[in-house]
């Protein structure tokens, strides 16, 4: 069997990391809202700054990686952070996440197993994420997806009044993706970029 391996050592300096005490919010499924991306509305700080509107849903910001491909499927890791108007009190929620998959000539392919670990940060304080999805037989991790994409996101981070804003990012540590041919992939980093998110209901 092949097996190819890149992977990339990222160290963070000055940066404490931080055991979260969360759940994932979907371990795997849909992502969290719509799937049209939300319009920037300037900058802030020299970062992109979105305000989000009551009736705005949908990924900022998204970075995907092919880690490697044997007969044609390839492991594809993605990461996301999707911004969410909710209810009638116009609250806006933040997610955190990725997007792990196995990838046919013409469909998604149920990948055998995935295992990860990322840090999301808000306002430069961060937190660590672990999961996967797996063989139904082993009993580590919910299946994964038969033939759609595996998300994984962070529990929401809640804006709740006009002008609260934040800075919200996200960078892998590890991310394993086993084919169905057991053909093992890590990532080799993946990072979103920081960008500003405002409740500008």
């Amino acid at each position: 069997m092949w097996k190819t391996v890149a992977a990339i050592i990222a160290v963070v300096l000055g940066v404490t990391f931080m055991a979260s005490g969360s759940a994932l919010a979907s371990e795997p499924s849909g992502p969290p809202g719509a799937t049209v991306p939300i319009t920037q509305d300037g900058t802030s700080g020299g970062l992109p700054l979105y305000d989000i509107y009551q009736g705005e849903s949908g990924p900022i910001a998204h970075t995907c990686l092919d880690a490697g491909a044997v007969g044609g499927i390839h492991a594809i890791v993605c990461g996301d952070v999707y911004a969410l108007s909710v209810g009638t009190t116009k609250n806006v929620k933040v997610y955190e996440g990725l997007e792990l998959y196995c990838q046919g000539s013409s469909d998604y392919e149920p990948c055998y197993a995935t295992d990860f670990g990322f840090v999301y940060a808000v306002d430069n304080t961060t937190y660590q994420v672990a999961g996967g999805c797996g063989d139904a037989s082993t009993g580590n991790f919910p299946a994964c997806n038969a033939h759609a994409r595996n998300y994984f996101y962070a529990a929401d981070w809640t804006l709740d009044n006009p002008g609260d804003c934040h800075d919200f990012d996200m960078i892998t540590r590890y991310v394993t993706i086993d084919l169905p041919n057991l053909s093992g992939f890590e990532d080799a980093g993946i990072s979103t970029p920081t960008v500003v998110i405002c409740d500008e209901a």
